[in-house]
């Protein structure tokens, strides 16, 4: 999913088809500049909500290289990214729990009250 991704966004801005786009191919073959490079990392950035060093692009100069740096560093951030079913699943999960905390909750009160209203009768 993330190296997809990735070959989406350089073949996006490098106007190449996806299918053409090497991942083992250095991104100084396909041309690019720093100036680019930094765009593609602002994308990046903004997806799984980080900061990432521009340099990393030249110590990770592949798509290949980045894609598994970042699932490395970045997999819970990729994962939010790329699967937000799964929070929003966690936190209806979390709902339904609570709700049911406090449907157990009630249930006792009208069974203490029940039992009151015998007693008092």
């Amino acid at each position: 999913m993330t190296q997809t991704w990735l070959i989406s966004l350089f073949s996006k801005e490098l106007k190449i088809d996806p299918s053409n786009f090497g991942v083992k191919e250095s991104f100084g073959d396909f041309g690019v500049d720093s100036i680019f490079l930094a765009q593609i990392l602002r994308s990046i950035n903004q997806r799984i909500n980080t900061d990432i060093d521009p340099s990393i692009t030249y110590e990770y100069p592949t798509i290949e290289l980045l894609t598994e740096w970042l699932i490395r560093k970045y997999s819970s951030s990729l994962i939010k990214a790329f699967h937000p079913v799964k929070d929003t699943l966690s936190s209806e999960v979390t709902n339904h729990r609570e709700s049911r905390t406090v449907m157990k909750e009630e249930r006792k009160k009208l069974i203490v009250r029940s039992k009151i209203h015998r007693i008092l009768q």
